[in-house]
């Protein structure tokens, strides 16, 4: 690969961010999902996860791989999630396409300095993502 193909590839995967709601419904209830992805959401997930002992082999800085954070709520707004009081477990992701990590986080229950740090700079990177970003609707 020449470096005009490994520049290209960089250019892209810094313009790529996707906000995506999927509406689950059955009857009057209605449950959302809104994932969030982008190259800062990767950054920042790896670095959360990096905080567990057990993650680290996966999760060390020079490791490529995709991010991913997924939000469930019977709110239909990505927009909502702006303030940590209003979220209560963040599903993360992480697939460096060998290995993947799949992580429930209860933001109230984090109390290790480290992990909290790291989960502001996710939220930060998510409030971010959903003013520059226009969610994409899908109904399941």
């Amino acid at each position: 690969m020449g470096s005009a193909q490994i520049y290209r590839i960089k250019e892209v995967e810094f313009v790529f961010m996707k906000v995506q709601s999927i509406e689950f419904s059955h009857g009057p209830v209605s449950i959302y999902a809104h994932s969030f992805e982008s190259e800062r959401v990767t950054m920042h997930v790896k670095e959360f996860l990096n905080t567990y002992r057990e993650f680290r082999d996966v999760t060390h800085e020079l490791s490529a791989g995709i991010g991913r954070v997924t939000i469930c709520s019977t709110n239909p707004s990505p927009f909502s999630f702006t303030l940590p009081d209003t979220i209560g477990t963040l599903h993360l992701h992480f697939s460096n396409g060998r290995d993947t990590i799949d992580q429930d986080v209860m933001i109230s229950t984090l109390r290790s300095p480290k992990r909290i740090a790291a989960m502001e700079k996710l939220l930060t990177t998510l409030r971010l993502l959903i003013q520059t970003a226009k969610p994409e609707h899908i109904s399941a």
